[in-house]
């Protein structure tokens, strides 16, 4: 044993090492813009300016994605004590008596302990408050049976997405620009994305026109379509459909035999007082159409907030039971979603009673954080607005603004030599001038020729206005001076 020992030592055996090219070519390929290379850049230089660096400003903003409470929005007291209670029974009795009984309730709906696993779907009890909860929103009655407990809303696309697209030539409609989500998932899976492109001087309106061009170039192609995405309000575009949209929508649908995938997840953020939220379940239901529909909801987003801890839904509407018992089987893999995020969904759709003494309180700090959304909608619109080479929709509702941006020639020259897109380089220049991070238009898709940025608007209120001025300084001297001696040479 000792000589063989030797003979390893002497000649160690060959391990071949494990190579990029080893990944999957579908993982190798997809891009996810919100958490890429201007993050990354981002985060060391937040890290720079802790260890003391001299850098053109103070602090990092991170207005690259839809994170409340990283940027400073507070938790609900109610939806926190609930959870408290729950994870810490010990200190149920000092909490008020609404709560103690909202835990003992959610107690009692689980095996015995929040630790253990429950329904692969999600807890009934937690089910049955979705259900109720769609029923007060749209007038019709949910089948808890066919709502699934997800970890966020995204959880929920990936499984619906892999459960129906398995041939190389399926496709999905999306719309353009759409949330990187659904492009990366597509590619994951080998599928197709069919672009259709939202009328961004109409206020990222729907655009049925380019909806029913994109279907009928596609099936020209060779692509089977198996559904249409909608994101509504948008992401990045902040625009809301009206009823006579989806109306389209649907009949687009069942003419074309697609399913509708309706992302709903910012259906509390509508800011504009002319515009309300409208289901696609309701308008299904309004017009006794059969389409199968998928809608998808996330304690995210909303005035709830809570990113992550990672709580959703989705629930099946005119879907066989068949296929819910394959989705149903499909969810068991994972055995269940996570407990904490089931809980998370439950508080969103169903809070205190009015007759409980938490219900002030929890009306003030959602009116708090909704108003505070309402006025820097307004603030961020009207500002970026003001600014010489920047045009921007109004932000009627999600947590975004999508502003395009005129860039001069020169400056797209310098981009083209710095191997980038002409917006990827200007928000890479605007975070290592001022600190602000955002994302580039072309991370979402956007029309040929045309450059916008996402920047989302949930910094605290009282540092949006300098926020918008280190952003206007940055357009006037860097971008709008770009063609000058002086700024050439700054790069």
């Amino acid at each position: 044993m000792l000589f063989n020992l030797c003979i390893f030592l002497i000649f160690p055996i060959a391990v071949q090492g494990i190579k990029e090219s080893d990944l999957a070519p579908n993982i190798l390929n997809f891009e996810y813009a919100v958490r890429g290379p201007i993050v990354s850049r981002a985060l060391e230089l937040k890290s720079q300016l802790k260890e003391g660096a001299d850098l053109p400003f103070e602090e990092i903003i991170f207005c690259n994605i839809g994170n409340p409470q990283a940027l400073g929005q507070k938790p609900i007291t109610y939806y926190r004590q609930v959870l408290s209670g729950i994870l810490n029974p010990g200190i149920v009795p000092s909490l008020p008596e609404d709560v103690q009984d909202r835990v003992q309730e959610t107690l009692d709906a689980t095996s015995g302990s929040i630790g253990a696993y429950t329904h692969s779907q999600g807890l009934l009890k937690i089910r049955e408050d979705v259900a109720e909860f769609i029923l007060e929103r749209d007038g019709y009655s949910a089948d808890p049976n066919n709502i699934f407990l997800t970890d966020g809303a995204s959880s929920g696309v990936k499984a619906l997405m892999s459960a129906f697209l398995h041939k190389p030539n399926h496709g999905v409609l999306i719309p353009i620009p759409q949330y990187p989500l659904y492009t990366a998932t597509l590619s994951m899976l080998g599928a197709k994305a069919v672009p259709y492109y939202l009328n961004e001087a109409g206020n990222w309106s729907l655009d049925m026109e380019s909806m029913r061009a994109a279907y009928a170039k596609a099936v020209a192609e060779g692509i089977d379509v198996i559904a249409v995405v909608i994101i509504n309000p948008g992401n990045p575009t902040g625009n809301c459909l009206g009823e006579e949209d989806l109306i389209e929508l649907v009949q687009f649908s069942e003419e074309n035999n697609v399913m509708l995938l309706a992302d709903e997840v910012y259906q509390k953020n509508v800011y504009n007082p002319d515009m309300t939220f409208i289901s696609a379940k309701q308008v299904v239901r309004d017009l006794n159409s059969s389409l199968p529909l998928v809608s998808f909801h996330s304690t995210s987003k909303g005035l709830i907030g809570e990113c992550g801890l990672r709580g959703g839904y989705f629930e099946l509407t005119n879907f066989p039971m068949k296929i819910r018992d394959h989705l149903y089987r499909l969810a068991s893999v994972s055995l269940c979603p996570n407990t904490i995020g089931q809980i998370a969904t439950g508080l969103m759709v169903r809070g205190p009673s009015p007759e409980g003494e938490s219900y002030p309180l929890f009306q003030t700090e959602r009116k708090q954080i909704y108003d505070a959304l309402k006025r820097k909608a307004a603030i961020v619109s009207s500002k970026l607005n003001e600014i010489d080479g920047v045009d921007c929709q109004n932000v009627d509702g999600a947590l975004y603004a999508f502003p395009q941006i005129t860039l001069p020639d020169g400056f797209i020259a310098a981009a083209k030599a710095a191997k980038m897109q002409p917006d990827t380089f200007f928000c890479m220049n605007l975070l290592e001038k001022t600190g602000i991070v955002t994302v580039s238009g072309s991370g979402f898709s956007q029309v040929k020729g045309t450059y916008h940025l996402r920047l989302t608007i949930l910094p605290p209120e009282d540092k949006i206005p300098n926020m918008l001025t280190r952003f206007e300084d940055f357009f006037k001297t860097f971008v709008n001076g770009f063609d000058s001696a002086e700024s050439k040479d700054e790069l």
